[in-house]
């Protein structure tokens, strides 16, 4: 579990980039469960979870704030990444498979990607 202290440095990422500006915040509160944040919202710190989910009292849950804005980049990155890897792995299944493919390239490839029925047990 993750340490906060006041004046701690956090990068926010909002859910809705409409309305909630990308950035850093610090905490200004720590308690039992939650640190406040200076751009008005809290993070319950028994989470677990990284990066930490923030909550706003009405609005639920508002976006995520990362210990180093690398953190939030790396993780974007990621995403992008994944969701551009299962496009085309939807994609190209109903097409023909790619030339070259052999049985443990794509034994590596689910070894790679954690796959269940890949993994050497």
């Amino acid at each position: 579990m993750t340490k906060f202290t006041v004046g701690q440095s956090l990068f926010f990422a909002g859910r809705d980039i409409r309305w909630q500006q990308n950035g850093y915040t610090k905490v200004t509160k720590v308690g039992r469960k939650w640190a406040a944040t200076s751009n008005g919202y809290r993070i319950d710190i028994t989470q677990t979870n990284y990066p930490f989910p923030v909550l706003h009292e009405v609005q639920g849950l508002c976006g995520y704030c990362y210990l180093t804005k690398e953190d939030y980049l790396e993780a974007k990155e990621i995403s992008e990444l994944w969701d551009k890897l299962s496009m085309e792995v939807r994609e190209a299944s109903w097409r023909r498979r790619p030339q070259g493919l052999t049985p443990e390239k794509l034994k590596e490839a689910g070894r790679l990607l954690g796959l269940k029925g890949f993994v050497d047990e």
